[in-house]
């Protein structure tokens, strides 16, 4: 909205929309809105590689909003659930290895 207010008064002011600075301004608010589209998809998904990603572009292009703070936590819990899993399944392997290595010692198998 910053960038839009400053090419409106740029304009009122005489700026042509060919002059470098309106054109570098208006590639920038391109830029940031592609960004913005990018972390609204990707907070609509669960891919955590989308997030990253999608963070990643807003860090490289300057952006900081709200937007970013909402897929930045979304990232972190999704990170958080998937690392919760993956302990879960590591104890469940070891339990499933203890116990075929009981039922072995005991000739079971």
């Amino acid at each position: 909205d910053n960038i839009r207010a400053a090419l409106k008064q740029a304009t009122f002011a005489g700026l042509s929309d060919d002059h470098p600075d309106m054109v570098n301004a208006n590639c920038l608010l391109d830029e940031l809105i592609e960004t913005m589209q990018v972390l609204q998809q990707a907070l609509a998904g669960s891919s955590i590689t989308q997030l990253e990603q999608a963070l990643s572009r807003a860090q490289a292009s300057g952006l900081k909003s709200k937007l970013v703070e909402r897929v930045s936590q979304k990232l972190r819990e999704l990170k958080a659930a998937d690392d919760a899993e993956r302990q879960q399944l590591l104890e469940r392997r070891a339990q499933a290895k203890q116990e075929l290595d009981q039922a072995i010692g005991n000739g079971l198998i």
